[in-house]
């Protein structure tokens, strides 16, 4: 007969396979419905390990957020800007972070301190070194002692003392954090995902203050010396001066709204506005980023608008309206740029000529501008008499008269009174009778001159 087969197992190290065997009968049914049990849960039991001890750098978690106490403030004085982080439900375990400001605005004036929530110091920048750099970093953790009770919510995080050292007036800047190289971790060696605001900072604010408003008042009331009228004999009236131009207003048709005032009343707007005169800037006071124009006010004018910039004649800026004033404050201008400004007048929708432009520059300046005399019109104005000089007249011999013969009387062109002798009388009868026959008749007086007078 074959021999009777190999078992497999055998060959392989029966006596271990018998030992197993052995083992496992001697199991009770509920210890192997346990090692069932394990062998399901050993999957979830890996995945909450993996989660746990997920590597540092993988952001999770809710956001916090970084930012400064105040958010803003002035200068001078001094003022200490506090880092708060908001964590929300997290509970912070570490914190590294970095704060950047600008050192030609603002420096450390004194040394950085951080809060008792995180007691250990691993870095913190010196005010000699920040003022440097302008770059302030932080690195806080916690100590093993508050592991048990680590923060949460809203958390101060370090102080940091500011002082300007900006001289120029109305001068701003900013605070703000390098998120970059930012790091915040939680208790369970989470990074979290940062984000954070700025503090912005007023340096040196000025209140700029209006200058007083200038009135120009013509001075000149010239008076000419009363003379007699020529046509009437009368005294003639005082000449009114008039000061040049000074329009006059156009009447308007308007509906019975009254809401088309200073406009045609059909077809394309047109405006029939009287023109306004030009009005002049008297004064430009400069200083640092702001401007004070004085100008003189002018007649129909109900506001005024400016026109200004930084090359000649190039107006890329401007106030549309002042309101009916004499002066306005123009700020928000660049200290180191010289500016280029004129002003025009408004009445209702009809704009005067541009006024003479006037610039200024520097951070401090006053410009002072003299202001021109108005041109003086004199109206109706008397013409002054001519001067008559009265040709000499020839003596007459008495003895000559004697022997003329009496003879009809000769009609002599120029003998205005008709008295038979052209002479100075004819030509005041000529003047003072309205200029009887205009030129002619004068030419006719003075080419007769003396004629019929010997007779």
């Amino acid at each position: 007969m074959p021999p009777p087969p190999v078992d497999p197992r055998e060959s392989m190290g029966g006596s271990v396979w018998r030992k197993i065997k052995h083992t496992v009968r001697k199991i009770p049914v509920s210890g192997v419905l346990v090692l069932g049990l394990m062998g399901l849960m050993l999957p979830g039991l890996v995945l909450l390990t993996k989660e746990r001890t997920r590597p540092k750098g993988q952001a999770a978690g809710e956001q916090v957020q970084l930012s400064f106490s105040p958010g803003n403030g002035n200068m001078p004085p001094g003022l200490t800007e506090t880092i708060r982080m908001n964590s929300g439900s997290e509970q912070i375990g570490f914190v590294s972070l970095a704060v950047t400001f600008d050192t030609s605005k603002v420096r450390l004036s004194g040394e950085v301190s951080t809060s008792d929530v995180f007691k250990t110091v691993v870095q913190k920048t010196s005010m000699a070194s920040g003022n440097t750099s302008g770059r302030v970093v932080v690195v806080v953790g916690l100590s093993t002692d508050d592991r048990a009770n680590p923060p949460s919510g809203d958390i101060e995080i370090a102080q940091l003392p500011f002082e300007s050292v900006s001289s120029a007036d109305n001068d701003s800047t900013s605070i703000g954090f390098d998120l970059g190289s930012t790091q915040v971790v939680n208790l369970d060696s989470v990074v979290l995902t940062v984000g954070g605001s700025l503090a912005d900072l007023s340096l040196n604010p000025v209140a700029v203050s209006e200058a007083p408003s200038a009135t120009i008042e013509p001075t000149l009331e010239p008076t000419l010396e009363p003379t007699l009228d020529p046509g009437s004999g009368q005294q003639a009236g005082t000449a009114e001066p008039t000061l040049t131009p000074v329009p006059t207003d156009v009447p308007l048709l308007a509906d019975n709204n009254n809401s088309n005032q200073g406009l045609s009343p059909a077809g394309a707007p047109v405006c029939n506005s009287a023109q306004p005169p030009t009005p002049m800037i008297t004064s430009l006071v400069r200083k640092g980023s702001s401007v004070t124009l004085v100008w003189n006010k002018v007649v129909l004018a109900d506001h005024y608008s400016i026109v200004y910039g930084v090359g000649s004649g190039f107006y890329q800026y401007g106030v549309a309206n002042t309101g009916n004033t004499s002066t306005y404050v123009v700020s928000a201008l660049d200290a180191n740029k010289t500016y280029y400004f004129a002003i025009r007048a408004i009445n209702n929708c009809m704009p005067s000529e541009l006024s003479p432009e006037r610039s200024v520059s520097g951070t401090t300046t006053v410009s002072k501008i003299s202001t021109p005399v108005p041109t003086l019109v004199v109206k109706n104005a008397p013409t002054p008499l001519p001067t008559i000089t009265p040709w000499p007249t020839q003596a007459v011999s008495v003895s000559a008269v004697a022997q003329v013969p009496v003879t009809a009387k000769e009609v002599i062109s120029g003998d205005v009174n008709s008295d038979g002798c052209v002479n100075t009388f004819d030509l005041f009868k000529w003047f003072f009778g309205g200029f009887k026959g205009g030129f002619e008749g004068f030419k006719s007086v003075f080419s007769h001159w003396n004629q019929g007078c010997g007779k």
